[in-house]
């Protein structure tokens, strides 16, 4: 929110300024046009970056999360730290994954950490984490 009112305020004081001042008289409607466009001040392009990233950051954690149960089943299968780091870092960088959260998030992005999850509570028996994990890949 911090950069969103630090807009409104270099906004509140800008358009007026360009208005009064520099002689750019424009109608309300484009004013308000470039005010929700974020193109009201010159680091307009700032606040959509941030946007985007406080928007999408919740997604990649989700992603993100696929190592935990990669993890805990090589821990169960007697895998060094080693090959668990390795085992993780391979799904990091398998380009259908990590690819999935470049430009838009697919939502079949989100069947791998739910399935490691579902294969983990297969592993260890646990009926109600199966249950809630098949339920949740559904």
């Amino acid at each position: 929110m911090p950069v969103l009112l630090g807009y409104l305020i270099a906004a509140a004081i800008s358009i007026p300024v360009r208005h009064f001042v520099f002689g750019d008289r424009q109608s309300l409607a484009i004013w308000l046009k470039r005010l929700f466009g974020f193109s009201a001040v010159y680091y307009g392009w700032y606040v959509g970056m941030y946007l985007g990233l406080t928007m999408r950051s919740p997604f990649l954690d989700l992603l993100a999360s696929a190592a935990i149960p990669l993890w805990l089943l090589g821990r169960k299968h007697a895998l060094s730290p080693i090959q668990r780091s390795l085992l993780c870092l391979l799904l990091f960088l398998y380009p259908a994954y990590s690819g999935s959260a470049a430009y838009d998030l697919h939502e079949n992005a989100f069947l791998t950490p739910l399935l490691f999850w579902l294969f983990y509570a297969m592993d260890c028996g646990s009926g109600w984490r199966v249950s809630l994990f098949a339920a949740l890949t559904l």
